[in-house]
């Protein structure tokens, strides 16, 4: 007898909410619908013309970017001074085509967005019509459109991607933002060693300048890249030892020639003119002294001994020579931490290195 009471309850609840949702979907006016028809035709209007536009444009941005990759591969048979900078300047327009192919990837999953919401307001839509025209062949047509309107939902985007044919000739190798896909592509068609590659056509430089807030750091190069890691390990006076971990891994979108950083301590009185006389009296002559570049993959890695130019207020250090150096258990731990920094031997404290607009 509960049992029964029970299914009977049940029965109820549903058979009241169902004749509520009939009553609400019942009382949506047809003017309603209609605006929502006009929305629906100018947001498809607008979002494929866009679209149209984008798809013809990122087209021409593919084209481009084969024509320089080619010019890339065959320049690098045979490099000379002269060649090697309008690789860069190759490489460098590439990277910028690639920022610009990257928002048409961004509007097309826009307009993919859009059409899938519209399919779920127009499912809605289509009930409230079923719900308000009882004829079996009313109800046909309204469903029959909607399928339609689905179908084409799904076409659309396929047609876009359609024109799109031409895909970029480095497309089976890791992207050249990255300095894994980087190197791939200027040893494709030549015997050039990872170390030259960094040597010759990234040649990173770090510049340390006083500031108020810390010391600021400068990485800059010739060809913006990331997806890598930076170990400087300078050796100093009475024995200490400078080590210092920068992680770069911007997005295409943000990829600059011109990386700023600042070093501060934890403590906000810190007197940084310490710090700083050690970089300037750091030994890039002893054997101790160096700095590792490697992928965050660690399938390119280098170690190169340094050089520096140093005034009052600025101090430089550059690639020299590649050493064949491994990676020590401190340095592997330095780089295992989630941020970057700099830490002295002599000091337990570490110093914290952030990105600044400075």
């Amino acid at each position: 007898m509960q049992i029964m009471n029970y299914n009977e309850a049940i029965s109820n609840f549903i058979i009241s909410k169902s004749q509520a949702l009939y009553t609400i979907l019942n009382s949506v006016d047809k003017d309603s619908i209609e605006f929502l028809s006009w929305i629906t035709a100018g947001v498809l209007a607008i979002l494929a013309l866009v679209t149209i536009i984008f798809t013809i444009y990122n087209e021409g941005v593919v084209q481009r970017a084969n024509g320089l990759i080619r010019e890339i591969k065959l320049k690098t048979t045979n490099p000379t001074e002269e060649s090697i900078n309008i690789i860069i300047q190759n490489i460098n327009e590439v990277i910028f085509l690639l920022s610009n192919k990257n928002k048409y990837k961004k509007a097309m999953n826009f307009f993919i967005f859009i059409l899938w919401l519209l399919g779920v307001i127009w499912a809605l839509a289509t009930i409230i019509y079923c719900v308000k025209y009882t004829s079996i062949v009313e109800r046909t047509l309204v469903i029959s459109a909607y399928v339609i309107m689905i179908i084409t939902f799904i076409g659309l985007p396929r047609l876009f991607n359609s024109f799109n044919k031409t895909i970029l000739d480095y497309d089976k190798i890791l992207s050249i933002e990255y300095l894994e896909g980087l190197v791939e592509l200027l040893q494709s068609h030549s015997n050039l060693d990872s170390s030259v590659i960094l040597l010759n056509y990234v040649k990173p430089l770090f510049k340390f300048k006083k500031h108020s807030a810390g010391i600021q750091l400068d990485l800059q190069t010739l060809i913006p890249t990331s997806d890598y890691t930076v170990i400087i390990v300078l050796k100093t006076t009475n024995d200490d030892r400078i080590t210092i971990k920068i992680k770069v891994d911007d997005h295409v979108d943000s990829l600059t020639t011109s990386k700023k950083l600042l070093i501060k301590h934890p403590d906000p009185n810190f007197n940084y003119q310490g710090l700083f006389e050690k970089l300037k009296l750091s030994n890039t002559n002893n054997p101790m002294s160096f700095i590792h570049i490697l992928s965050n993959s660690e399938n390119v890695h280098n170690c190169f001994s340094l050089s520096k130019e140093k005034s009052d207020t600025i101090i430089t250090f550059k690639l020299q020579d590649k050493l064949i150096r491994s990676l020590t258990t401190t340095e592997r731990d330095i780089i295992s931490k989630n941020m970057n920094l700099l830490k002295l031997s002599s000091v337990s404290n570490e110093f914290i290195i952030e990105e600044t607009n400075i």
